[in-house]
């Protein structure tokens, strides 16, 4: 079993969304989609090569990256 949901295939993340369980949930999915934003701001930041806004995308991504667990995991200790 993967550490992260991030470590799952998109098509088995999209089916753990779907079973209704509580994690992950609606905050673990609003910080993938914030992440996946933060990565294609990323690639465009890469292209104009703006680098002030390339370091603010890539410290946002990794925020929401690490979110998406982190919401799990908290969400999961709630219940307890």
């Amino acid at each position: 079993m993967p550490d992260s949901f991030l470590d799952r295939t998109a098509a088995d993340l999209l089916d753990l969304f779907a079973a209704g369980k509580n994690t992950p949930g609606s905050g673990s999915a609003a910080a993938l989609m914030g992440a996946l934003a933060g990565s294609l701001i990323q690639a465009v930041a890469l292209y104009s090569k703006e680098e002030t806004i390339l370091a603010e995308a890539r410290e946002r991504f990794e925020r929401l990256r690490r979110a998406v667990d982190e919401d799990a995991a908290a969400f999961n200790e709630f219940w307890r």
